[in-house]
């Protein structure tokens, strides 16, 4: 059965409870040729058993053990959200294994002869989490599997990162203290910092300043330049701030 996108219905026919703000972007089952193998079996294994045994009771058995099959495929299933791949199975009982988004460290796949005639194959995904990888046999569609959780990555590193207004490098927001430089980050909430309005003032400079570039200077000497303004801005920045701080503090 193909994979495909779903919200609310999605949301109907997986167990997990999702959060308030939380939405279903992908969903897969295993493949279709599972279903009907394991089904297979069972009915080609009760045919032979009621030509040896002629028994109304095989029949009740092949019954439940199709709908066994039909309901275990049916329960299992992998599940992106906007925050963490879920992975739900069980017929009898419910078991579940979840992995966050911002803990997906790798996500790789593999296909047999089988698989690429029939387009599925075996993805793992390898995380930071307490629960290690997650082993997906049989999922349809790998690719687009890949795809979907990428950009649901993606997704969410936009919402819940920043960068350090004083180094540069990605870190939580809201966070304090940033984890790379050291700067304590409060003084820049507490002044309201525009870092937008930082970065605006400093692409059109950069831009005015490039333009004098003639076409023969090397790429090389442009970006020595580019990194400096963008250091330059941000010292002056920091030099603004820690001034009115001062002098506010000399008033008190």
């Amino acid at each position: 059965m193909r994979s495909f996108k779903l919200e609310v219905e999605g949301e109907k026919l997986m167990r997990t409870t999702l959060g308030a703000d939380e939405k279903v972007l992908y969903e897969a089952r295993r493949h279709w040729l599972y279903l009907i193998g394991t089904i297979g079996i069972v009915f080609g294994i009760s045919y032979i058993a009621i030509l040896l045994f002629k028994t109304d009771l095989i029949l009740f058995g092949t019954i439940f053990f199709a709908w066994y099959f039909l309901a275990e495929w049916k329960n299992n299933i992998w599940v992106i959200t906007n925050k963490r791949l879920i992975d739900e199975w069980g017929v009898f009982t419910k078991s579940l294994k979840e992995t966050p988004l911002d803990k997906i460290n790798n996500v790789v796949y593999k296909k047999d002869i089988f698989g690429m005639l029939f387009n599925y194959g075996t993805v793992y995904v390898q995380s930071a989490a307490e629960d290690g990888a997650t082993v997906m046999k049989m999922i349809p569609n790998p690719e687009e599997f890949l795809r979907k959780i990428s950009e649901a990555k993606n997704a969410f590193a936009s919402s819940t990162l920043m960068e350090c207004p004083v180094c540069r490098e990605v870190i939580k927001k809201g966070a304090i203290i940033c984890r790379f430089c050291g700067s304590d980050l409060r003084k820049f909430y507490e002044m309201n910092y525009d870092e937008e309005g930082v970065l605006r003032e400093q692409k059109s400079q950069k831009e005015v300043k490039v333009e004098s570039f003639s076409d023969s200077t090397p790429t090389v000497e442009k970006d020595i330049y580019r990194r400096k303004v963008d250091f330059d801005l941000f010292q002056k920045e920091i030099e603004k701030i820690e001034e009115k701080i001062d002098s506010e503090g000399g008033k008190k």
